[in-house]
C-alpha cells in the first residue's frame, strides 16, 4: 500500500527522465557511506561496545570463542582483519553495507516517480538521523543483524512488486540465499527472524507457481538452508578446538 501511494500520489513517472537507477544509487550510496565514514571517524574508538571488543578479541585468537558466540561472525571478522589489522575495518564494513541496501530502496524509489533531488535529500537525512549513524558506526552484531534484515525487506519488497522479473532473476536468488543465511547466522537468536521470511518465501512460491515460475524462490530458500547447515556444522566442527 505504501509503495502505491508512493507512485500514485506523490509524484508521476516523468517519461522525459534519462537518468539511470544505477546513478541514482550511485549518488545515494557516496551521500550515505561518506556521512557515516565521516561520523565513525569522530567518535572513534568510543563506539566500541564491551562485546564488539570481545568478538574481536575472539576473531584475532587474543580471547576464548564462548558457545552464544556466532561462529559466522567471528571467521568474518578474522577475514576482514587480514585486510586491516584495526577494529575500524569492521565499522567501515558497517558504513558501506548500510549505504548499498539504504540506496537500494532509493532508487526503487525513484523508479516509482520521486525526484532525484528528493532521493538525494532522504539519503542525507537517513545519514544524519541519530538513531541511524549511532546505530550503524556502533562496534557490535546488532548493526550487522540489522542492516542483513533490511536486505532480506528489500528484497521480499522487490519480489513482491515485480514477481516475474525477480522470480527468475539468477542475481535475485543469489543475494536471498546469502541474506538469508547471514540473517540465521550471525546472531544466535537468528532464527526468530529467519523463520518468517523462509515461511513468506514459501507461501509466495507455492501460491503463485501457476501464474508464474516460482521454483527458483523455493530454490533460494533451501540453499539458504543448506548454507546455514554447513557453516553450523561443518564449518563450526572444522573449527572448534
Amino acid at each position: 500500500g505504501m509503495l502505491n501511494f508512493i507512485q500514485e500520489k506523490l509524484s508521476k513517472r516523468d517519461e522525459q527522465r534519462n537518468i539511470s537507477k544505477k546513478y541514482i544509487r550511485i549518488i545515494s550510496f557516496l551521500l550515505i557511506y561518506g556521512i557515516l565514514t565521516f561520523i565513525s571517524i569522530g567518535f572513534y574508538p568510543a563506539n566500541m561496545s564491551l562485546d564488539g571488543i570481545s568478538y574481536w578479541n575472539a576473531a584475532l585468537g587474543h580471547a576464548k570463542l564462548m558457545d552464544n558466540t556466532p561462529i559466522a561472525l567471528i571467521l568474518f571478522q578474522r577475514l576482514l582483519s587480514y585486510i586491516a589489522d584495526t577494529p575500524y575495518i569492521y565499522i567501515q564494513f558497517l558504513s558501506i553495507s548500510f549505504a548499498l541496501v539504504l540506496s537500494g530502496f532509493f532508487d526503487m524509489m525513484y523508479s516509482f516517480g520521486i525526484k532525484p533531488i528528493t532521493v538525494y535529500l532522504l539519503s542525507i537525512i537517513a545519514a544524519i538521523l541519530p538513531c541511524n549513524y549511532m546505530m550503524i558506526t556502533y562496534f557490535s552484531s546488532n548493526p550487522l543483524f540489522a542492516i542483513i534484515l533490511l536486505w532480506n525487506m528489500l528484497l521480499l519488497i522487490r519480489l513482491l512488486y515485480s514477481p516475474e522479473l525477480y522470480a527468475r532473476s539468477a542475481l535475485w536468488i543469489v543475494e536471498m540465499s546469502i541474506s538469508m543465511a547471514a540473517l540465521y547466522l550471525v546472531r544466535k537468536n537468528g532464527f526468530m527472524a529467519f523463520a518468517p521470511i523462509l515461511t513468506c518465501l514459501l507461501y509466495f512460491a507455492f501460491k503463485y507457481h501457476k501464474k508464474i515460475s516460482t521454483k527458483w524462490i523455493a530454490i533460494a530458500a533451501m540453499i539458504s538452508c543448506l548454507l546455514i547447515v554447513t557453516v553450523n556444522g561443518f564449518l563450526y566442527r572444522a573449527v572448534d578446538d
